[in-house]
C-alpha cells in the first residue's frame, strides 16, 4: 500500500464546460491511498483522515487491462526515461505539481457510436490502443491519400498532444469510478496542465463525453 499526500496550490482556473460547485473546487490537502487490498485501504483512510471538513473523498479502481470507463486507454503519450522525468516532473528538490479532477462520463452516448466513430474520438484503435496513424507513436502529420488527417483535428490524442497544446509532458495516472474518471497527472509546472486544457477545451471531441465536476492543484514533497 502506498500513501501520497499534497498540499493545496493556487492557480488553477475553472476551464469552460467544467461543472465544479463551490465545495468541490481546490482545497489544502490532497491523500491519495492506493493498494490491492480494498479493505485495508479503506482502514487506512479512516486513519489518516485529518481533522476539518472533508471536501470530497472517492473511491477508484483499475481495469486490468488500463482502460477507463469508455473502454480506451489512457495517458499514452507520457514521459519514458529518467531524463524525461528530470525535465518534465520533477522539480529540482524532488518535489512535483499533482493536478486532481474527477470527470463524469457519458458512457451511454459514447458507446452508443459505432466503434469506428469512438476511435475518432480518441484518435486511437480501441482494441489494442494503437493510434489511427498506426505505429508506436502519434503521428499527427499523418494523411490520407485524399489529403485529410488520418487522426482528425478534434480527436483527443491530437487536442492533448504537446506539440499541439504547446506545453510539457505529463504523469498521468488516472483511475476509474462509479461514474467516470479520477484524473491525476504530475508535471513539473502548473502551466503544462492548463496549457493543455485551454487546447482541449478549443475542441476536443473527448468532453463532449467527460463532464469535470471537482478540480484542485497540490504540491507534492520529495520522497526524502
Amino acid at each position: 500500500m502506498t500513501v501520497t499526500y499534497g498540499h493545496g496550490i493556487d492557480g488553477l482556473p475553472e476551464f469552460p464546460g467544467d461543472a465544479v460547485l463551490p465545495q468541490d473546487l481546490g482545497g489544502r490537502l490532497f491523500l491519495q491511498i492506493c493498494g490491492d487490498d480494498p479493505d485495508a485501504v479503506r482502514d487506512a483512510a479512516t486513519r489518516l483522515r485529518p481533522d476539518g471538513r472533508l471536501r470530497w473523498r472517492e473511491q477508484g479502481f483499475c481495469n486490468s487491462d488500463r482502460t477507463n470507463g469508455l473502454g480506451f486507454q489512457d495517458g499514452i503519450v507520457v514521459p519514458k526515461t529518467a531524463e524525461e522525468f528530470d525535465q518534465e516532473v520533477w522539480l529540482p528538490d524532488g518535489s512535483t505539481i499533482a493536478v486532481v479532477r474527477r470527470m463524469k462520463l457519458d458512457v451511454a452516448a459514447f458507446t452508443a457510436m459505432p466503434v469506428a466513430d469512438q476511435e475518432r474520438v480518441f484518435g486511437r484503435r480501441k482494441h489494442d490502443a494503437v493510434p489511427l496513424s498506426g505505429g508506436e507513436e502519434v503521428d499527427l502529420s499523418a494523411k490520407t491519400p485524399d489529403g485529410e488527417y488520418v487522426i482528425p483535428a478534434d480527436a483527443h490524442v491530437r487536442r492533448a498532444h504537446p506539440l499541439t497544446a504547446g506545453a510539457g509532458l505529463m504523469l498521468r495516472r488516472s483511475y476509474n469510478y462509479a461514474e467516470g474518471l479520477l484524473f491525476i497527472s504530475y508535471q513539473r509546472e502548473l502551466k503544462t496542465f492548463v496549457n493543455t486544457m485551454y487546447r482541449m477545451v478549443d475542441g476536443d471531441a473527448l468532453l463532449r463525453y467527460a463532464t469535470t465536476t471537482s478540480s484542485a492543484a497540490f504540491r507534492i514533497p520529495p520522497l526524502n
